[in-house]
């Protein structure tokens, strides 16, 4: 099966952001879908697609297996959460 993958250059160009942006990203983040062959780093186009799904604002997101919920979920929040938000 052959999957097609992106250097950071065309992923910066996609996202209309510089390359460093990518390059941070990449680092920062393990949960950024990039892979590394020796100094380079690709990033398959369907696992990038489905990572940017998920951080797109107003996505539900679900609890992860350790029952924590991503940043900006509604589903199970904190009872610190919970007021915080009828406080607004």
């Amino acid at each position: 099966m052959s999957h097609a993958y992106l250097t950071a250059s065309q992923v910066a160009e996609l996202w209309q952001v510089d390359v460093s942006t990518v390059y941070r990203l990449a680092k920062d983040d393990p949960t950024m879908p990039a892979t590394r062959i020796g100094s380079s780093v690709r990033f398959r186009a369907d696992r990038l697609e489905s990572w940017c799904a998920e951080r797109t604002q107003g996505h539900e997101r679900k609890a992860s297996r350790t029952g924590r919920v991503t940043v900006g979920a509604t589903a199970n929040p904190t009872p610190a959460q919970a007021e915080a938000a009828q406080a607004h």
